[in-house]
């Protein structure tokens, strides 16, 4: 009974690690895209 409870604890534990991940990684790739925008814009 324990070995489930430490499986569920690690799964979900996965889960949100990598939702935060992802979040993060949506972050900068929002970040990076709008400073791309503002560097073409002052170019032109």
């Amino acid at each position: 009974m324990a070995i489930l409870a430490d499986l569920v604890i690690s799964d979900t534990a996965l889960v949100s690690g990598a939702a935060a991940l992802q979040e993060i990684f949506l972050m900068r790739v929002m970040f990076f895209f709008s400073n791309y925008l503002l560097i073409r814009d002052i170019k032109t």
